[in-house]
């Protein structure tokens, strides 16, 4: 079982024999599972191998007593989890889309690759439990699990937004795909790559959950 109080601020825990979220004082959603079939048209190669299971997504978690306060202002709090795993070459990773809105992301365990991509640049955020990054508005964004344990992340975005998955299916992925040996690899559907900048993420104080409870308005 592991622990998510801690850096999620919420009574809350993970069991890694069921996979699944528990909890007692929150409503937690049926979840939403990322498969292999869904991946193909991002991965570097098509054929690859994996475990059918890449990913799952809780979307709009929240205190019972706290619903009004999400659907007022059109926000909601997500989880997600994601196994160590490899597709292929490839570490695991989410499936990568943009939309019309800022996000903001916190790791409550493990560690993550957080990639951000424009025509501008290509951002890549290493990012530990305890650490937040902000997605800029409407750059493609994918999330890599490259640690050879569970990655359990949590969003806060604007309800409705819709997300955009279809351009980058055309481009086969993002400009670079990250591969076992930790190393970048271009894309060849890109006829001209952005440069590659690193950053690391910054600790919060207060988790994202709270932070928008307490000043809902200052947030949205």
């Amino acid at each position: 079982m592991i622990n998510l109080e801690k850096n999620s601020g919420l009574k809350l825990f993970y069991n890694l024999k069921t996979r699944n979220l528990v909890s007692k004082t929150l409503f937690i959603p049926k979840v939403d599972i990322r498969n292999l079939n869904d991946m193909k048209n991002v991965l570097m190669d098509k054929e690859s191998n994996g475990p059918k299971e890449l990913y799952y997504m809780y979307r709009n978690i929240h205190m019972p007593e706290h619903r009004d306060i999400f659907s007022l202002h059109g926000m909601r709090y997500d989880i997600t989890v994601m196994p160590p795993a490899f597709i292929g070459k490839e570490f695991n990773k989410t499936k990568g889309h943009h939309h019309k809105g800022v996000e903001i992301y916190e790791v409550l365990y493990g560690e993550a690759l957080y990639i951000f991509e424009t025509k501008k640049y290509f951002l890549v955020i290493h990012a530990k439990a305890g650490t937040r990054v902000y997605v800029p508005y409407e750059a493609w964004h994918v999330t890599i699990n490259h640690r050879n344990r569970f990655l359990i992340m949590a969003n806060l975005m604007p309800e409705g937004v819709p997300s955009n998955y279809k351009d980058l299916e055309k481009r086969h992925g993002m400009a670079y795909y990250y591969l076992n040996g930790n190393r970048f690899i271009p894309n060849k559907n890109f006829r001209k790559l952005p440069k590659i900048t690193k950053l690391k993420a910054k600790r919060f104080k207060v988790p994202i959950y709270w932070q928008f409870i307490k000043s809902p308005g200052k947030l949205k």
